[in-house]
């Protein structure tokens, strides 16, 4: 890959959604890795610990939504629920090496990711007719993005396998809603939102965030 991220240490606040008793089991860890990692094969940033920037309340929004989730999911399918007390775990993090999706260098690098996956996955294809390449379906729910989750994985073990640089954390912006108004491109949940790769090298401290926790 050409294009190249430059480490830029710059420090912001970060704000998971979670239940009540991950949360504190974070905040009394004292540890990087208190908060488990996402692997859903449809996060839109990859594999990672997930962070609202500099907004708590779309954080305890977004677990107030996935607990009614979990709630009507464990009355129709019988699957337990997980997250149960919604609640919210601020952190200090320090972006490091960033694949930042609002700059020119991460948007240039992901594009070559996603070329260079491609011509991947289509070989695969040749050796196995059977063999499906992942697709966003915003038709269906635009929560699901599995080939942004594919690509942007696969351009991160590329990079640091060239590169011999990890990539700490990955960051973007997202519209996401309805217009807050006719006519308007501001939306009502529009937010920006980081990926950490690496806890270890991007997690400073997690900290309690107060008024944050229940339901309304």
């Amino acid at each position: 890959m050409t294009a190249y991220l430059r480490s830029k240490p710059h420090i912001v606040l970060g704000y998971n959604g979670c239940d009540r008793d991950a949360g504190e089991e974070a905040l009394s860890s004292n540890s990087a890795d208190g908060l488990i990692a996402s692997k859903n094969g449809y996060d839109w940033l990859g594999s990672g610990i997930y962070f609202w920037e500099a907004d708590p309340m779309r954080a305890l929004d977004w677990a107030r939504e996935t607990h009614l989730r979990h709630l009507e999911r464990e009355k129709t399918k019988g699957v337990p629920v997980t997250l149960r007390r919604p609640y919210v775990v601020g952190a200090v993090i320090n972006l490091g090496t960033c694949l930042d999706l609002t700059t020119i260098e991460g948007v240039a690098l992901v594009r070559e990711g996603y070329a260079a996956y491609i011509s991947d996955m289509k070989e695969l294809q040749r050796q196995n007719p059977a063999f499906k390449i992942p697709k966003n379906t915003p038709e269906v729910d635009p929560r699901f993005r599995w080939l942004d989750y594919a690509v942007i994985n696969y351009t991160c073990r590329v990079y640091e396998a060239q590169h011999d640089q990890p990539i700490d954390t990955v960051r973007s912006l997202f519209l996401e809603g309805d217009p807050i108004y006719d006519g308007a491109t501001f939306r009502e949940k529009d937010h920006t939102q980081i990926c950490v790769r690496k806890p270890s090298n991007a997690v400073i401290a997690y900290f309690r965030v107060h008024g944050m926790a229940g339901m309304r």
